[in-house]
């Protein structure tokens, strides 16, 4: 699962697997998620798993695992929305499969030092 802050402080809950990716808004508790906001994410986007958050230039960017039709191995996709509960529109994918690919990619993307990193 994934922790995001958005711009207002109001904090979400991103989680997945087995092939779908879910979002909700978390409740002051931060320990449980108002259960009105829960959105399934991978209707549109073919997301798998493993699935993370972050938001630049007013647009929020998803990425995650995916895979066609339970082929191995997983390749990094993204999708992007102007709204954190989506819709979210597949935009492709920014780490493909490689020689010596173990099977798992879970990844994140986050500014450290004026500097954006995939990893």
């Amino acid at each position: 699962p994934a922790f995001f802050i958005d711009d207002d402080q109001t904090p979400y809950l991103i989680w997945g697997g087995r092939g779908s990716i879910l979002i909700a808004q978390l409740n002051d508790d931060l320990l449980s998620v108002k259960r009105e906001t829960i959105t399934n994410l991978s209707d549109d986007i073919n997301g798998y798993e493993g699935p993370f958050l972050h938001k630049y230039n007013d647009l929020y960017y998803l990425t995650y695992p995916a895979l066609d039709g339970e082929a191995w191995p997983q390749r990094m996709s993204y999708a992007t929305s102007r709204e954190i509960l989506g819709p979210y529109k597949a935009r492709g994918i920014y780490i493909d499969k490689y020689p010596g690919h173990s099977g798992t990619i879970h990844g994140s993307v986050v500014k450290f030092k004026d500097q954006w990193l995939a990893f």
